[in-house]
């Protein structure tokens, strides 16, 4: 949204200066002349991007633990009878970050030259993003920043807790399969090979498993570099082609929601982040529409926000939410009923936060089921591999006992 500097007189006569976002001149003398502003001129300026306090490389990023002090500071402050632009003034000497602490420096001056609170945020999606000043755009409109506040810092405070059980459920397990490959890649190139040479100098005619196995350690000798870098460049590739190809993304969204014992667990993360956000935007007093088109970039998988964005669509048109949602599959009928239940009562949100609770209980349970599934099945799989490359090497020792017994 561009940026414009007006001049304006007051009520007095005298003539003052001051900046604000607008969709266009035209409507921005508008809504400064329903203020009482005696418009004199507008021009559209360049500002210093989103912002100048960008973060670099060696720079301290904003986490989402510093936005949950910035919300309780200024809360707390307001709460307390502090002018807005008092309290932001005062906020780097509470805040740790000293990103964020530069980050509120600018959001200072932009509120003394004329942008609403919300707007000198949003010119720093890097670290404000979309739901948290939409948040508090309706925060301010309604006159109640105080409770906007208090419904961001716990929405930050949910999606801590969100992450936290993601991470939990999909680290540990990549991490001990990273451990399985590396050793199965060294006992394959290091170890077996030492075998090789001893059995190929005695001359022995080795069994069907020793053979499977030597010959699988003759692969992975020759090409136990083409291994690592697989490893490594696949990933990298496949979030490259995400990033450049929204069909790729989707097909790998859509995969992730089909994975065994994964892909349910990953559509529990979907729907509970749909109905957190949904409910937290709607009581915040942010109109539906726009709820939906935020809810599209916070679902975290693509095949839900396509869904959304019909969703949206319908509802522009006149349709019920529910009606639309029961065409997608990817909304189960939990979610479906407490829409319908939301829709009559008229407290969607309500119904929805019903569901977030739900699944809030049942993720982390989730979790542990998960890891009492797939750790057990990865110590069988390392106990298999360790075991057959016994046998492979014992069997022909054994052998030779015999014959020299």
């Amino acid at each position: 949204m561009p940026t414009y500097k007006y001049i304006y007189a007051d009520s007095t006569g005298k003539r003052r200066e001051g900046m604000m976002m607008g969709t266009s001149a035209a409507s921005l003398e508008s809504k400064l002349s329903n203020l009482g502003y005696w418009i004199l001129d507008v021009q559209e300026v360049e500002m210093r991007g989103a912002n100048s306090t960008k973060p670099g490389f060696f720079k301290p990023k904003v986490k989402r633990r510093d936005l949950i002090d910035f919300c309780f500071q200024l809360k707390t402050q307001i709460e307390a009878g502090v002018p807005l632009v008092d309290a932001i003034a005062a906020l780097p000497k509470e805040l740790s970050n000293p990103y964020l602490k530069a980050i509120m420096r600018e959001v200072h001056e932009d509120l003394e030259t004329g942008f609403q609170f919300h707007e000198a945020l949003a010119r720093h999606p890097n670290v404000f993003s979309e739901d948290i000043t939409s948040l508090i755009e309706a925060g301010v409109n309604s006159g109640e920043l105080p409770n906007a506040l208090t419904e961001a810092r716990e929405h930050l405070e949910w999606a801590d807790r969100l992450v936290a059980q993601v991470r939990q459920a999909s680290i540990y397990p990549l991490f001990v399969a990273i451990a399985i490959g590396l050793f199965m890649l060294t006992v394959f190139t290091l170890v077996v090979p030492k075998f090789v040479e001893l059995f190929e100098k005695l001359n022995m005619e080795a069994p069907f498993i020793t053979q499977m196995v030597f010959g699988a350690s003759d692969l992975a000798k020759s090409t136990w570099w083409m291994w690592i870098l697989g490893g490594v460049a696949l990933p990298l590739l496949l979030k490259l082609a995400t990033k450049k190809s929204h069909a790729v993304a989707y097909k790998m969204d859509q995969l992730k929601l089909k994975t065994p014992v994964f892909g349910e667990l990953q559509t529990m993360i979907a729907l509970s982040r749909f109905a957190h956000n949904l409910a937290s935007l709607l009581r915040s007093g942010v109109p539906i529409i726009r709820t939906i088109q935020l809810c599209q970039g916070m679902v975290g998988n693509r095949v839900v926000a396509t869904a959304l964005s019909d969703v949206e669509r319908e509802l522009e048109k006149g349709q019920q939410m529910s009606d639309v949602m029961e065409r997608h599959p990817i909304f189960n009928s939990l979610v479906i009923r407490m829409v319908k239940i939301g829709e009559r009562t008229g407290q969607i949100d309500t119904a929805l936060e019903s569901v977030s609770a739900y699944y809030e209980e049942v993720v982390p349970r989730q979790v542990k089921s998960i890891f009492s599934m797939v750790e057990p099945v990865l110590i069988l799989f390392l106990v298999g591999v360790v075991g057959t490359v016994a046998m492979a090497i014992f069997l022909p020792i054994f052998d030779l006992m015999k014959m020299t017994a």
